[in-house]
């Protein structure tokens, strides 16, 4: 057990595995099935970019999603690390996280908006 960005205990499953396709200020994340035997209530997706003391904390919309669109919220040529929490319920219940993954964004300027 560790302690993630939340400040609680979390349970660390290696064999939940994450991986990224970084642009250069986006990135597409996909998660492996869930492997525990607990009932998820919840899943988060996070990301930190290195050096930095902030991580970012994204609802995923349902337990049963399998990957996240991260758009335009990235900064070039810098090196983040990601990772996927499972909670089964209120914050005094079983959180679980993936393995992390981290991937360095490609080089380059912002992308105009539409």
């Amino acid at each position: 057990m560790f302690c993630c960005p939340l400040c609680v205990s979390v349970t660390k499953l290696p064999s939940w595995n994450v991986s990224v396709v970084a642009g250069v200020v986006s990135a597409e994340v996909t998660w492996s099935d869930f492997p525990g035997n607990a009932s998820i209530g919840e899943l988060y997706l996070t990301y930190t970019r290195e050096n930095e003391n902030v991580t970012v904390l994204l609802p995923v919309e349902s337990v049963d999603e399998r990957s996240y669109h991260i758009y335009n919220l990235l900064m070039p040529n810098s090196e983040y690390t990601f990772e996927v929490f499972a909670f089964t319920g209120s914050i005094e219940d079983d959180i679980y996280s993936s393995a992390s993954v981290t991937v360095t964004t490609k080089e380059g300027g912002m992308l105009p908006r539409k």
